[in-house]
């Protein structure tokens, strides 16, 4: 078995992916009030899951910092992304927290996409 190293930018990418997993997961209150302060503030539980769900995806491409886990890791962030730009519709109070987590999801699909193909 072959382990690929991850450049600086995987490296960049999932200490990010990290960071803002674990805010979101231990933190997710401060996160809400920093990045959509105001009434329609997600529940917390939201906040948490999809916080873990980003340590998760960050530890994987940190294991396996290879193009196809990139690739898959922007599959999901894609989306995750696409699925927030339905929030407003079922829940329109949630809106400014839907933008803002797409915004970052897509903002990390991006990156792992053109990190993939880098590599």
């Amino acid at each position: 078995m072959t382990r690929t190293p991850a450049g600086r930018g995987t490296r960049a990418l999932v200490a990010a992916q990290l960071l803002t997993g674990a805010l979101e997961a231990f933190r997710p209150d401060g996160v809400v009030a920093v990045l959509a302060p105001g009434p329609g503030r997600p529940p917390r539980r939201v906040v948490r899951l999809l916080g873990v769900r980003r340590l998760v995806q960050g530890t994987l491409t940190g294991v396996r910092p290879r193009p196809t886990v990139l690739l898959l890791g922007a599959a999901v962030d894609t989306l995750h992304a696409l699925s927030m730009l339905a929030v407003p519709l079922r829940w329109p109070r949630h809106q400014r927290a839907a933008q803002v987590s797409a915004a970052g999801a897509a903002g990390f699909a991006a990156l792992a996409g053109l990190l993939a193909r880098r590599r």
